[in-house]
């Protein structure tokens, strides 16, 4: 095998084991209580975004302008809230027909907390997800997925499959169709605010209409 054949070998190797166990080992040991309950995965999301952030920066093959793009969101935002509209329309008439108790739950029993969630949810979940989901995942592992639609499943399920902490199947259900559509944002708008606003507004929606306690302590206890 010639040596450069076999250096290519080792290096997919290496990033498949690396992407195992990043996105699937790293979540089946909160799931499996490996790393105590107690521990915040909030804190570390924050740690390993800092650190992600900084491999993007630094590395000359990443371009760090997909990390904001802002003319992006601009010339796209009008068909994006159209678009954002019609789906939670359709998560909203679900949680009206089959979960009624939760309407609104967090709007009427502590509005204060729901504000918090409006506010910060966005900036200290939304958008250190993107980063590592969508900007260092597409670019990490591009020679082992591409970029196209098995990229985007292979990243969709992923992203479900984090979910499965939570302990419930709603959110790791969501959570797929909103890797889908947050990964194909991503790849064909070049702009990583525009997934995060994509995000942000089905985030802050399934807050609002009931169905945060599936995406925040789950059911599992």
């Amino acid at each position: 095998m010639p040596a450069k054949t076999a250096f290519h070998l080792v290096r997919k190797f290496t990033l498949a084991a690396e992407m195992a166990a990043l996105f699937v080992v790293v979540p089946l040991l909160f799931y499996l209580r490996v790393i105590p309950r107690q521990f915040n995965p909030l804190a570390l999301l924050l740690l390993v975004i800092g650190l992600v952030w900084r491999f993007l920066r630094r590395d000359p093959a990443f371009d760090t302008q997909r990390l904001w793009n802002l003319p992006a969101v601009y010339s796209g935002w009008k068909l994006l809230l159209v678009r954002t509209a019609g789906l939670c329309a359709l998560i909203g008439a679900g949680v009206w027909l089959f979960l009624p108790d939760h309407l609104f739950v967090l709007v009427r029993r502590t509005p204060v907390a729901w504000i918090a969630v409006m506010v910060l949810y966005p900036l200290l979940s939304v958008y250190p997800q993107e980063v590592f989901y969508r900007a260092f995942f597409f670019h990490r592992y591009r020679g082992l997925i591409g970029q196209g639609s098995g990229a985007v499943l292979a990243g969709a399920g992923l992203f479900a499959f984090v979910h499965i902490v939570f302990g419930n199947w709603i959110s790791v259900l969501l959570s797929g169709v909103g890797g889908v559509l947050f990964a194909r944002t991503y790849l064909t708008s070049g702009s990583l605010a525009m997934a995060a606003l994509e995000h942000a507004l089905y985030g802050n929606f399934i807050f609002t209409i009931g169905l945060g306690e599936f995406f925040f302590h789950g059911t599992r206890k």
